[in-house]
């Protein structure tokens, strides 16, 4: 906590929540103009260094265990793309993940700080769904307000978008614009046909409804590291089930959810993975392997896709690594928006079991953002009289 004597601010120092909002700024701008592989290139570059400016001045709030885990995994990476497999611009990626995580988790914030980057981050996806020609087909778009993007990545943004506003709202405790602004995101997530997020944000709604009951306001905090082991582990069970299981009793055409067979091709990838797992399970295949027929596809799962790219050992220090963080998260920075916060991890856990965007270059940082949830236990009575 951040708690100047002299002028009693509380909430995270000045330059630090500067550089987060100059963050999500930055990555707004890749998204707009993901189709220029140039300019992206350097406002990669940019997010990597205010992410490393960040690191340096929190230094002091980061859990040494996490960051030599962190070294480890970026070493085994630099070991996988010396070999031959591997990926320089994936490396700066997941440096990127890593590093916000490894930093944004032990902060804590201010309502006000908590509010600003909020509204940061609902302006531009507002602009963008109210621009966006709702093509939804790839990366094509030459104008800034011509936003022809993946369905999955607008859902995706659409759910996070999701989790700042009820947020904003909870904090007037006015339950009319929660149900409409839980009619306008399920409304607009289902006209994405994005499955994922989808059943992402009716579990997010779902787990804080039953938070407000009585018996789950209770919920031991030392629960939360076991529930997200469990879920990380179950995620694994569910893929495979998914890719082995399924396709023996069920064809994708026969079961069709928001005008897309069961499996969209995603039993494939999976299957592949598996067998490269298998063969070139040590250093992975590299961020440039295509999958079905020679066609460059997203592994379509958060883990197996360091794992295809980097190797097992890769694979398996990012499951602890994310473990670690939340679990460390939840136990340092308990406070009246903990389980608000949890129940949006749980959200992100569920879509990385079907997509790669937590690590996917034009939105990594908005994952990582939503640690701004973390509330400075110092908030005062402005703080209790807003709790959600």
């Amino acid at each position: 906590m951040y708690n100047n004597k002299t002028n009693k601010r509380i909430g995270a120092k000045k330059v630090s929540f500067f550089i987060i909002c100059l963050e999500i700024l930055v990555q707004f701008l890749i998204l707009f103009y993901v189709n220029n592989a140039g300019l992206t290139k350097y406002l990669l570059l940019t997010l990597f260094f205010l992410v490393i400016i960040l690191c340096l001045i929190e230094f002091r709030k980061i859990i040494i265990t996490n960051l030599a885990l962190m070294t480890t995994i970026i070493v085994l990476m630099i070991i996988s793309t010396l070999m031959g497999s591997g990926g320089w611009g994936a490396i700066v990626n997941a440096v990127i993940l890593m590093v916000n995580m490894l930093v944004l988790s032990q902060m804590k914030f201010s309502y006000k700080q908590i509010r600003i980057v909020s509204y940061i981050f609902l302006l531009p996806i507002i602009t963008l769904l109210l621009f966006s020609n709702k093509y939804y087909v790839h990366y094509v778009s030459s104008n800034i307000f011509d936003y022809t993007l993946n369905p999955n990545v607008i859902a995706y943004l659409i759910l996070l978008g999701s989790f700042f506003a009820f947020h904003l709202i909870n904090n007037k405790r006015t339950a009319i614009k929660s149900f409409i602004a839980f009619i306008v995101a399920l409304y607009l997530l289902i006209g994405t046909g994005a499955r994922t997020s989808l059943l992402a944000f009716v579990l997010f709604v779902i787990l804080n409804l039953l938070y407000k009951r009585k018996q789950f306001r209770k919920i031991k905090l030392a629960k939360y590291k076991s529930r997200i082991a469990l879920m990380i582990m179950v995620s694994f069970a569910i893929i495979y089930i998914y890719a082995y299981v399924l396709p023996s009793y069920v064809t994708g055409n026969s079961l069709i959810i928001l005008n897309k067979n069961l499996f969209s091709g995603r039993q494939v990838i999976w299957q592949e993975i598996f067998s490269l797992m298998k063969h070139s399970w040590l250093f992975g295949v590299g961020a440039d392997y295509a999958f079905m027929d020679n066609r460059l596809y997203s592994a379509h799962n958060l883990f197996l896709g360091y794992a295809s790219m980097f190797g097992v050992p890769v694979m398996l220090g990012m499951v602890i690594y994310i473990y670690k963080i939340l679990k460390d998260c939840f136990l340092k920075n308990n406070n009246k928006n903990t389980k608000y916060l949890f129940s949006i991890w749980v959200a992100l856990l569920v879509v990385s079991m079907f997509e790669t965007v937590l690590s996917y270059s034009p939105i990594i940082i908005f994952t990582t953002c939503v640690f701004i949830f973390n509330l400075d236990s110092g908030h005062g009575k402005e703080g209790l009289q807003n709790d959600p």
